[in-house]
């Protein structure tokens, strides 16, 4: 009988059934939660029992999540449900017919683990991380901003990549750290030129991506160096790239939780705090794509060069106000 990986994501450990693609695999035998999967089955259109805490309402988008006695039940309409068994350090994972158990290690490595690391107290922003030159830069924004688009010019330009659309930030000794999580960027179709300038294995993802192996950064965490949220200006031809004075970098900050939704109170308050505190130790930037030029070999470089001259790539310090 084959042992399952020990896989660290977002700073937890998991064991069990469900494997994420590229995620990385750790020694020892100490685990944070056992993940099982069940037999697919029907799942109930409406929110689960218990205290709610998060919800979102959408067509291919909808779920609820609430916790009663020591557990969060999250439901993912027509898709899956998981049961975190907060006190046993369990989850079991109940997939609907049909592509539901393909969506399950998705889920799992985004919204769910958010969820659990949020009613923690943890920050996990909708951004994905690229290290270069020692320090993360974060690209942050909501769905289809263009994240994991600017994340892998960055790869391509020599950068590994520390997390794709979700990035635990954890404050230590008044810097700010990324976690790692998977190894694999997830790109959108239009951005398919980009893939193999990455220069990894690619595969279609459940939920219709284009899945690229990129290079893994060197440790479990990584000095946040700064924070960059992507722009596609209209009939735009060049890169750009503009600060943002420290309120802005606020409100832009704010509105990048990985869980959209929340209900209960802490999570929202801790986001608050971990945002404030993360602007105050590194620099945010909007970034200017050219959609046009996504083919463009040179692209890849110049996001790289231009990041750099504006003090993007390194961590930082300042005195915006």
């Amino acid at each position: 009988m084959v042992t399952p990986p020990t896989q660290l994501l977002h700073g937890l450990r998991l064991n069990g059934d469900v494997v994420v693609p590229m995620a990385p695999v750790v020694a020892g035998e100490s685990v944070d939660f056992d993940v099982r999967l069940g037999a697919p089955a029907w799942l109930e259109r409406q929110a689960p029992d218990g205290e709610p805490v998060a919800s979102l309402a959408g067509p291919g988008a909808g779920y609820a999540a609430a916790v009663r006695d020591e557990a969060l039940t999250v439901r993912f309409f027509d898709t899956a449900e998981f049961e975190v068994d907060l006190a046993g350090r369990t989850i079991a994972a109940r997939p609907a017919p049909g592509r539901g158990e393909a969506m399950v290690p998705v889920l799992l490595a985004g919204n769910v683990l958010a969820l659990v690391l949020g009613l923690r107290g943890a920050c996990v922003l909708h951004a994905s991380a690229v290290e270069l030159g020692g320090s993360a830069v974060a690209f942050a924004g909501g769905s289809g901003a263009g994240k994991s688009t600017a994340a892998a010019l960055l790869c391509a330009a020599g950068g590994t990549l520390v997390s794709d659309d979700a990035a635990r930030v954890e404050a230590r000794e008044g810097a700010s750290a990324v976690h790692q999580g998977p190894s694999e960027l997830r790109l959108r179709p239009q951005a398919r030129a980009l893939a193999e300038r990455v220069g990894g294995v690619t595969r279609m993802t459940a939920d219709d991506r284009i899945g690229v192996e990129a290079r893994p950064p060197s440790g479990a965490t990584t000095p946040l160096g700064a924070v960059v949220f992507p722009r596609w200006p209209r009939a735009g031809t060049q890169v750009g790239v503009a600060p943002l004075r420290r309120r802005e970098a606020l409100e832009a900050l704010l509105r990048c939780p990985r869980v959209i939704g929340w209900q209960a109170r802490e999570p929202i308050r801790a986001h608050f705090e971990s945002c404030a505190q993360i602007v105050e130790t590194v620099q945010a930037f909007h970034l200017d794509l050219p959609q046009g030029r996504l083919d463009d070999p040179d692209l890849p470089e110049a996001v790289s060069a231009s990041l750099a001259a504006a003090g993007a790539l390194e961590p930082q310090r300042d005195d915006r106000r």
